[in-house]
This record gives C-alpha cells, sequence and structure tokens, in this order.
C-alpha cells in the first residue's frame, strides 16, 4: 500500500464495492466520533491486491482476506513514521457468514451490521424520501402506491420465508448442492420475470431434497431436525422483525422497484429507474445520531485503540 507520508494520524479503510461502499462508508467514517483527531482514506480491496501481487482472481471478499492476512504477516496493519500512525481497515460486508462461523475477528475487520452495505442502507434510511427522490414523486403518491409495503424487508421476508429457511441450512452447513444464492428465490412463481408469486411446492421439494443429500453427504443424520431449527431460526426473525438481517440488499430494492413498477401506469409516472438510484437516494436520508450507527462506531473506535496500543510498541522512526 502506498501510504503518503503525513505528521497526522490516518485510518485507511479498504472496502469490496464500487458502488455504494465508498459514499456509505465516507458518511459513516466523517461521523464517526473516534475519528475526530484522525483523518481517513478510503481505497477499494482490489486495486491494492493488484498493488500488493495478491489473486483478484477469486472474487471481493476472498481477496480482502487474502489481502488481510498478507499485511498481517508482513506487520503493514499498522505503521508509523514522522510521529504519525497508519493503519488500515478492511471493511467488508457481513453476508451470511456469522452463520457458518467464517467471520474473522480483529480490529482491522469492520462487517456490516446487515448483509450488506446496501441493507444497511435500505434499512436505516427513509424509503418514503429516498422513493420520492428517486422517482420526482410527492409524499402522498408514495404512499397510496406503497400501501401496505410498509416494510418491504418484512413483506419480501414473508413471501420468500420458505426459501429462506433452505438458504439459512446451505449458509451455516455450507452445503455445495448447486444453490444460487444471488438470483434471490428459485421456487416462488414468476411474476413478469420476478418471483414473487405463491411457492412452487414441486420447485420446493426438489430444492429440499437437495439441501437433505448435501447434509447426509457431510454425514448429518438427523436432517428433519435441523431444517426445523433453521426454520425457527427464520421465523423468529420475522417476528421480531429482525428480517432484514436476512436479506441482501439487492433483494430488497429489486422487490420495491418491482412494486412500484406495478403502479406506473396507474399513477402516470415514469417507473424505470436504476435499481442503485434508490439506494443511492436512501444513504442520503440517513442519520447517523441514531442506535444503527453505534454498530459502526464501537468497530471504529476498536481499531483505533488497536492502532494507538500497537503505536506503542515501534520505536521512534523519521
Amino acid at each position: 500500500m502506498r501510504i503518503k507520508m503525513s505528521r497526522q494520524n490516518t485510518l485507511f479503510f479498504l472496502v469490496e464495492g464500487r458502488t455504494h461502499d465508498r459514499s456509505f462508508y465516507d458518511r459513516v467514517i466523517r461521523n464517526a466520533p473516534a475519528m475526530k483527531d484522525w483523518r481517513h482514506d478510503i481505497r477499494l480491496v482490489g486495486d491494492e491486491a493488484v498493488g500488493e501481487s495478491v489473486s483478484s482472481d477469486a472474487g471481493g471478499k476472498q481477496v480482502a482476506y487474502a489481502l488481510f492476512t498478507y499485511y498481517e504477516e508482513e506487520g503493514l496493519l499498522v505503521r508509523k513514521s514522522n510521529a504519525a500512525l497508519s493503519g488500515v481497515v478492511f471493511v467488508l460486508d457481513r453476508d451470511f457468514d456469522h452463520l457458518s462461523g467464517m467471520l474473522i475477528e480483529s480490529p482491522h475487520i469492520l462487517y456490516t451490521r446487515h448483509a450488506d452495505v446496501e441493507a444497511e442502507v435500505l434499512g436505516n434510511g427513509s424509503l418514503i424520501e429516498a422513493v420520492g427522490a428517486a422517482y420526482s414523486l410527492d409524499v402522498g403518491t408514495i404512499e397510496s402506491i406503497l400501501g401496505d409495503l410498509v416494510n418491504p424487508s418484512k413483506c419480501l421476508a414473508a413471501i420468500w420465508k420458505e426459501w429462506l429457511i433452505l438458504l439459512h441450512v446451505v449458509q451455516k452447513f455450507q452445503i455445495y448442492c448447486g444453490f444460487h444464492l444471488h438470483q434471490g428465490s428459485t421456487i416462488n412463481d414468476s411474476d413478469s420475470a420476478a418471483k414473487y408469486g405463491p411457492v412452487n411446492h414441486s420447485q420446493l421439494e426438489s430444492l429440499r431434497a437437495r439441501v437433505v443429500a448435501g447434509l447426509e453427504e457431510m454425514g448429518h443424520v438427523d436432517c428433519t431436525a435441523i431444517l426445523e431449527a433453521s426454520a425457527q431460526e427464520v421465523e423468529e426473525l420475522i417476528r421480531a422483525g429482525r428480517e432484514i438481517e436476512f436479506l441482501k440488499g439487492k433483494w430488497i430494492q429489486s422487490f420495491l422497484s418491482y412494486w412500484i413498477k406495478k403502479h406506473e401506469k396507474a399513477y402516470n409516472f415514469r417507473g424505470s429507474v436504476q435499481q442503485q438510484t434508490i439506494v443511492s437516494c436512501c444513504m442520503l436520508t440517513l442519520d447517523f445520531d441514531l442506535p444503527w450507527a453505534e454498530h459502526y462506531n464501537d468497530r471504529i473506535s476498536r481499531a483505533i485503540k488497536a492502532c494507538e496500543l500497537q503505536g506503542d510498541s515501534f520505536a521512534e522512526t523519521v
């Protein structure tokens, strides 16, 4: 990593995504109390990996982990020069790694509270304001369009519940059974290519059989109990209003766009905008004084303390 010498302590944040990550984390960092006496620099993991000759073929998070390991082994996570410290923090999407215990515990790795940055934004910003800005609509029209869709995450989780239960099993036990995570539900009947219809029970049974076969191949005997336990966990998340913790942001924004598009003719507006526009508009409504931001404030504070502790052990360099 090329570091411009500075007399001010600097924290370098390495992000995965190009679309929303830099903008989101810039806002998070600028509002973090612990950053008051530190400057920050946000860079893309992929760019830094190329600079350090770390392979970038495996994808964003795997590249980040490889680069983290390299920096850790080479003693590059914290440096000191000109009486100033520089530290590195990898800021990554949590995805569903918490289910399988694959999260790395380190003050130099910060995971999103929800599955990814987009879910974090949509779960904590104002959807009314975001949709209004994205589609150039007034609040009254937006409220009429959204109707019962006050909470798109809860609605989507209810529609996809059976699929999410199987997803929970697949992610928790790391089963490889042709389960296409990024596509969203593959067991709900399609409506104009959007899979938000009733459950197709034939497809459900086929997918469940593949999941059970994957469990059995791994040596698990009581597959029924495993499926029931996952069903209880998913249902409890929905009951507790925490379903967004188990939804990727792009699933939510796709569902929201689908819902709005259905009302295009009735309300005479342009219903086609890029899905990422809703997230971009929603990001501008985030209030960093609300409790959700404490997740990030606490972890940034922990990273700074780790850098300062490491810095105390360094001999002064010029």
